[in-house]
């Protein structure tokens, strides 16, 4: 990571940023949480928040709770609430394909990875305060992640989450999702580059379906690669003034 941010220094810096700003004493669920890179900078920013870390892979799990250990030991009262789980609503009976110190749905191959719908999770830890945020990273299936909590919260949590499509199929379930979201309450959409950097926002589902389809031509080779996907942060207009600051 250090390596990394000193070629891009605004990587990972959104979420601990904006989390000053949300309501204390609330819960952050981080869904694709890999080792913890995340939950150690949002805690480096504030600690007042009940965390969920929920973690699909196997391997990386087990070095997410060796992680969550060690942060436990530095920060006192310090909640973390973590599950080896697979969110999500369609796709089930999946594998996972370890890439590059990551990992993805391997739709080619079935497997024992069976999807539960995050409020099934949730109350299965037991957890009970409001959540104020939703950070997604299942490289690829996001949309499915939020169709699998789409009936079961209001507008309320924001939700941050990463736009990577790499074929058709994975393009038109984000397509499809953000008319669901407009619909729901959630009337701010802003743009960030997978660098970190803020681009634009817009409550026009066309402008964004317009950027889309940007990065899903780089994929066909059709023009020249300038950045490889975007993270969304998605609000209502109670929280406007809250993403401005």
């Amino acid at each position: 990571m250090p390596d990394y941010r000193r070629d891009h220094r605004l990587y990972n810096k959104f979420l601990p940023h904006i989390i000053k700003y949300l309501e204390p004493n609330t819960v952050i669920v981080d869904i694709g949480s890999n080792v913890g890179d995340t939950l150690a900078e949002m805690i480096n920013s504030n600690t007042n928040f009940d965390f969920v870390c929920i973690e699909a892979n196997d391997k990386i799990y087990e070095y997410l709770i060796k992680n969550i250990d060690v942060l436990n030991k530095q920060v006192k009262n310090l909640k973390v609430y973590k599950a080896n789980e697979f969110v999500g609503e369609k796709l089930t009976n999946v594998s996972l394909l370890d890439y590059e110190g990551t990992s993805k749905v391997d739709i080619n191959k079935r497997g024992k990875k069976q999807s539960k719908k995050l409020k099934l999770i949730l109350d299965n830890l037991n957890v009970k305060k409001d959540i104020s945020l939703i950070k997604i990273d299942t490289d690829g299936y996001d949309f499915d992640v939020i169709n699998s909590f789409y009936d079961d919260f209001n507008s309320d949590p924001i939700i941050f989450f990463e736009c990577f499509y790499e074929n058709k199929d994975q393009l038109n379930g984000y397509l499809e999702t953000f008319p669901k979201l407009l619909k729901k309450g959630y009337s701010y959409f802003s743009l960030f580059d997978n660098f970190g950097q803020y681009m634009m926002s817009t409550s026009n589902v066309d402008e964004i379906k317009e950027l889309l389809f940007y990065i899903y031509n780089q994929y066909r080779k059709d023009s020249t690669r300038t950045f490889f996907y975007f993270d969304i942060l998605v609000y209502n207009k109670k929280r406007y003034k809250q993403i401005l600051k």
